[in-house]
């Protein structure tokens, strides 16, 4: 049974919901760019390896063999019906694409082409399409039909140096905030030369939702509005940093970039999770031996051990640090400005390409995907806000504050809109381990957790600018990790978040003066909780994740996007829920 800690004392997030939807039956596979699988098979604990795995890895004599090396794909299944537009909502599709192009921040829009069975993207450069489809072998793939519409490399622009490398044309400045003109973090970059990564999966997997939006719209990197800003499709917005740390962990740079869905099923993995009948949402085949009941992500091998990486952890700590620019951590880290998260990184595995989240990239979804193993389209919660198509109103009908300090809020949210087809990490352990406790804090997802603890406040978002409650409910989190051992014990695993860095990067944006001291504060709250562990012998045996919810991007105040207007201008009768439009 879950014990709720309800800590009294501030909200903590800016005022963002969430999403629904339920995975029928599949996924698409990850793009071109994306590692090849390695799907799992059924391998009970016992069995020892000896052999070596087609994957060229020597499990050893003296481990299970690790279930994600061997398994076999069996049967596929049916994808599920999501979204698709018709002949006469396709038209209606350009109709509106035509009308959004009047704004020149309008980068493009995207939809699910039902006719034609493929997947079309709209940019004032022409029309770009690819499709899902099954391969010789089954395995249901994603194939451009010619060029992608933006690149689309998940290693693009992995420090600092490179994300800042692009121009300011403007001479956009913000002197009240410490950024004077000819500031190097005023960079902009033009959708032309920005990665936009995973464009096929992301999108395809939200379309499989039904629930989800008609079209998407892709503005300009920099033209969302605000200082910083996130929910894109592009690079700065769509990575957070991923940072891994412990017993069967390969430490040092990895020049690679993970997927946000993979995160779940490698922790699961490290911590010894019995394999299970799943969904591989990536290819869309029922497999025998998978970390999770449904997988779009898969366990990341190649920052793992050769040898006895499967349970090699006692217990596991995921943090999210919300809204956190992946190329800001790496730096902070390289610099020495942030001793305690190099408590992690030191010794740890660093994806130097971080993690790449699902569209769009909004916190509600981020944090299921991480503790789902699944893309928004199928965990079900496709936005901060979207709308529920069987009742035409707004889901989950909640603001995302309201999730964090109302656990009856928060667990009418989850029951409506996070399928049932996936398993959370918490459910996975439960499953796995069902003497063990999990422990969720401060955190958005939950479903399965024996300890969950939340913020209890006033019914108001902080106001802009005032960072308060954000530093109030950040420490309640510290305090709620030093209750919940004090009573259980350090449990099997255990999710947390703070929040003060996305509320920060929002309003000042991501790499300036006052994030950067705001993660500062972070540093030293994320220090407390690594205390807990030295403190009661489990630092070493535990496997500790740094990632977050998505990544956040420095807005050009010159060229805000008015593509609401046009839409206005244009007559067509429409619904938006952020950047996602519903056909009225």
């Amino acid at each position: 049974m879950t014990r709720f800690a309800i800590i009294a004392l501030a909200a903590c997030v800016a005022p963002e919901t969430k999403k629904h939807s339920g995975p029928g039956d599949s996924a698409g596979q990850a793009d071109s760019a994306t590692p090849s699988r390695n799907d799992t098979a059924d391998t009970s604990p016992g069995d020892t390896a000896g052999v070596v795995s087609d994957s060229g890895v020597d499990t050893g004599t003296d481990c299970p063999m690790a279930p994600w090396l061997t398994a076999e794909p069996s049967e596929p299944i049916v994808p599920p019906a999501g979204v698709a537009l018709d002949a006469e909502r396709a038209l209606k599709a350009e109709e509106i694409a035509t009308a959004l192009f009047e704004d020149l921040n309008v980068a493009g829009v995207f939809w699910r082409d039902q006719v034609e069975e493929r997947y079309v993207f709209r940019t004032p450069a022409g029309a770009f399409t690819f499709e899902r489809r099954q391969d010789g072998e089954l395995n249901m793939g994603l194939w451009w039909s010619g060029d992608s519409p933006w690149p689309d490399d998940p290693m693009a622009d992995t420090t600092l140096a490179d994300e800042l490398a692009y121009s300011n044309p403007e001479g956009t400045s913000y002197p009240e905030l410490d950024y004077e003109v000819g500031d190097a973090r005023l960079a902009f970059p033009e959708s032309e030369s920005l990665s936009h990564p995973r464009q096929m999966a992301r999108v395809s997997a939200l379309f499989d939702s039904p629930n989800a939006p008609d079209m998407g719209l892709v503005l300009a990197p920099y033209a969302a509005g605000g200082v910083g800003t996130h929910g894109g499709l592009s690079m700065p917005q769509s990575r957070a940093p991923f940072v891994m740390r412990g017993p069967g962990v390969v430490p040092g740079h990895h020049a690679v970039s993970i997927d946000q869905v993979d995160i779940a099923p490698t922790v699961a993995g490290l911590l010894g999770v019995a394999p299970i009948r799943g969904v591989n949402g990536s290819t869309s085949r029922w497999v025998d031996g998978q970390m999770l009941a449904w997988q779009d992500g898969q366990v990341r091998s190649e920052l793992l051990a050769p040898r006895c990486a499967w349970g090699a952890a006692q217990r596991a700590v995921v943090l999210i640090l919300d809204g956190l620019s992946h190329t800001e951590l790496l730096d902070g880290l390289a610099s020495g400005r942030y001793p305690n998260l190099s408590r992690i990184a030191d010794g740890g595995a660093i994806a130097d390409g971080g993690s790449i989240v699902g569209w769009p990239s909004m916190s509600l979804p981020g944090h299921l995907s991480v503790y789902t193993g699944a893309y928004q389209g199928h965990h079900g919660l496709l936005s901060n806000s979207f709308r529920d198509r069987a009742s035409g109103v707004a889901a989950p009908g909640v603001e995302l504050w309201e999730v964090l300090v109302d656990p009856s809020v928060a667990g009418a949210a989850m029951t409506a809109y996070l399928s049932t087809d996936v398993e959370t990490l918490f459910e996975a352990v439960g499953r796995s381990f069902p003497d063990s406790q999990t422990a969720s804090i401060s955190e958005l997802a939950f479903r399965g957790a024996t300890w969950v603890g939340l913020t209890e406040g006033p019914p108001a978002p902080p106001m802009a600018g005032d960072y308060t409650k954000y530093r109030v409910a950040d420490q309640l989190t510290v305090v709620q990790v030093e209750q919940m051992v004090a009573e259980i014990g350090l449990p099997k695993l255990l999710a947390a978040s703070f929040y003060l860095t996305d509320g920060v990067g929002e309003g000042t944006g991501p790499h300036g003066d006052a994030l950067r001291a705001a993660l500062v504060e972070t540093d030293a709250r994320v220090g407390q909780v690594l205390d807990v562990y030295e403190r009661e012998a489990g630092f070493e045996d535990t496997v500790f994740v740094l990632t977050a919810d998505h990544g956040m991007a420095m807005q050009d105040s010159a060229r805000t996007s008015e593509w609401s207007a046009a839409l206005s201008a244009s007559g067509v009768s429409v619904t938006t829920y952020g950047h996602m439009i519903y056909f009225d």
